[in-house]
């Protein structure tokens, strides 16, 4: 409450609200505020509870048959999948028709990982969470309604996707498995990010929507990020070497054997795929014409996509000045992004970033002074002095903006 009194006020003093307005805003976030104790205390209640059955089951699971386990195991979503439906035609329980649906979408996998502990059924945890995803999606598209699900199914399922390349991924050989792992960093976001401008999820699930393309961007982001780390490697050497060994097994899809020439042209189509495939997004939707967010966001896809490319089409040796150039003008790239965007967060984040990374440099052009306590003395007073720094740049850019927007 203490934050919102405090900007209100700001709005208040600047004549940006009116004195009815300024009341209407915090009686409303006061009677929000209502309550939370007393909700907080039943949670806490409940949770206790909760342990306490689950500590008398663990006591005696060993005597529990299976069928019963199962059985009351099967009961339990049950009453959690009527529950979901009971609140949903209700309407006014939000809170507690996400809670029903998120304790569904949790024993949906406890069900699956007790039938594989009862009949001994063979698996891994990949084959599991793919299909807790598979039968656990329709209930949250369909039902969820707040970020208290999204969350997590979002987390399940980019969980799942990392569990699903690691077991399958053996089935790969080095080159098709780096080609495997390549359209996944690409299409996993876009897909995502596309998802995310679904009519129908925009027009009835505005913030399944909003997360899909803010996952899609900050994981499309993270990859850009680490891509730079690839400069690192002498690729002029691994990449013929990974292409050479492709083909142990020509029946088998991730065994093919391929030619360099033809091995660069997969992955060139990779690249390629991506990049017409964003182009035709953006042309279906008239490239965004009216939202400069939009077309901000579509400029930052095609910037990520290059630079996740440009280490495995632009083999070189070992290039450690390339790694920290591109590390750098990516992320001078991201200040500009968050600028244009008129995201404070960003432009601080980008900040932030480089300034460690200049650090980081500093560190490994003098690692051996470093070694000493006025080594370590004066990395610190030249940290902290960056850190000040990049407060009053901050300050300079977002008071730029401001005025700006003025």
């Amino acid at each position: 409450m203490f934050g919102i009194k405090n900007r209100l006020k700001r709005w208040h003093d600047a004549d940006l609200i009116s004195d009815t307005q300024y009341q209407s805003i915090l009686d409303y976030e006061t009677s929000k505020q209502q309550g939370r104790f007393g909700r907080g205390l039943v949670a806490v209640s409940l949770f206790a509870i909760m342990v306490g059955v689950l500590s008398i089951i663990a006591a005696n699971w060993s005597y529990i048959p299976g069928t019963v386990k199962i059985a009351v195991h099967f009961a339990m979503n049950a009453a959690a999948a009527f529950s979901v439906v009971r609140f949903h035609k209700l309407g006014n329980k939000v809170f507690a028709h996400e809670a029903a649906l998120f304790i569904f979408f949790a024993l949906n996998l406890t069900m699956i990982a007790l039938i594989g502990q009862v009949f001994q059924i063979e698996g891994n945890l990949a084959n599991a969470c793919f299909l807790w995803m598979l039968i656990s999606s329709p209930a949250i598209f369909f039902f969820g309604k707040t970020r208290i699900t999204y969350v997590p199914w979002m987390l399940a399922f980019l969980g799942t996707i990392a569990l699903g390349m690691e077991e399958y991924m053996r089935q790969f050989d080095d080159f098709w498995g780096f080609s495997f792992a390549y359209v996944v960093a690409l299409f996993v976001p876009l897909g995502m990010i596309s998802a995310g401008q679904f009519s129908y999820f925009k027009d009835h699930k505005p913030d399944f929507a909003s997360m899909f393309v803010h996952a899609g961007v900050v994981l499309l982001t993270l990859v850009a990020t680490a891509a730079a780390q690839m400069w690192y490697a002498d690729w002029a050497k691994e990449l013929p070497k990974m292409i050479k060994s492709a083909g142990g097994d020509p029946h088998k899809i991730g065994q093919i054997g391929v030619s360099y020439s033809s091995g660069y042209l997969v992955l060139f189509g990779v690249f390629a795929s991506a990049m017409v495939c964003t182009a035709l997004h953006a042309a279906r939707h008239k490239f965004y014409t009216g939202s400069k967010d939009l077309q901000a966001g579509l400029t930052h896809v095609f910037v990520c996509i290059a630079f996740i490319s440009a280490p495995i089409l632009l083999p070189t040796g070992k290039a450690s000045l390339l790694a920290m150039f591109s590390f750098i003008v990516y992320w001078l790239y991201m200040g500009w992004f968050g600028h244009r965007l008129g995201s404070t967060r960003i432009v601080s984040l980008a900040i932030a970033v480089l300034a460690l990374r200049v650090f980081l440099i500093y560190i490994e052009a003098f690692g051996s002074l470093m070694s000493t306590g006025l080594g370590l003395i004066f990395g610190g007073v030249f940290m902290l002095t960056l850190i000040v720094a990049a407060k009053k740049v901050a300050g300079l850019i977002t008071g730029d903006m401001g005025g700006h927007k003025s």
